[in-house]
């Protein structure tokens, strides 16, 4: 949370994909590595798709376009996320943000994945 700048007007973003990303690391759960596992199938032929918008949210998620989001992370030494952790935490800011658009899209390309996402939200305490 150190690395992102209040005064931005990505703030509520931010903070959402970063809250993700701890809520994903201190899952550990079957779940959790069903995603990893079912993720990295799903974004080999979805970043092969002849699709643009599927190639790009696929891209999205990836390793290379991770930590690009929070500001100043590489001098605060945070680690880069993985395409898991990269995947949860957008889901989880467009759940929150009630973003349905792109969850529908999200669950129609990643279908595997988005199930063992829905799996580890449920779990999650309701406040």
């Amino acid at each position: 949370i150190i690395g992102i700048d209040a005064s931005s007007p990505d703030f509520s973003r931010l903070l959402l994909i970063h809250v993700g990303h701890h809520l994903y690391s201190l899952d550990k759960t079957k779940e959790k590595l069903s995603l990893d596992r079912s993720l990295a199938k799903e974004l080999a032929r979805n970043i092969n798709s002849s699709n643009k918008n599927i190639q790009k949210l696929a891209n999205s998620f990836s390793s290379h376009a991770v930590g690009s989001e929070i500001r100043g992370h590489r001098s605060l030494g945070l680690s880069v996320k993985s395409p898991g952790s990269k995947f949860f935490s957008q889901c989880f800011r467009a759940y929150v943000s009630q973003d349905y658009e792109f969850l529908s899209a999200v669950k129609s390309n990643f279908g595997e994945s988005y199930r063992f996402f829905e799996e580890i939200i449920s779990r999650l305490p309701n406040k």
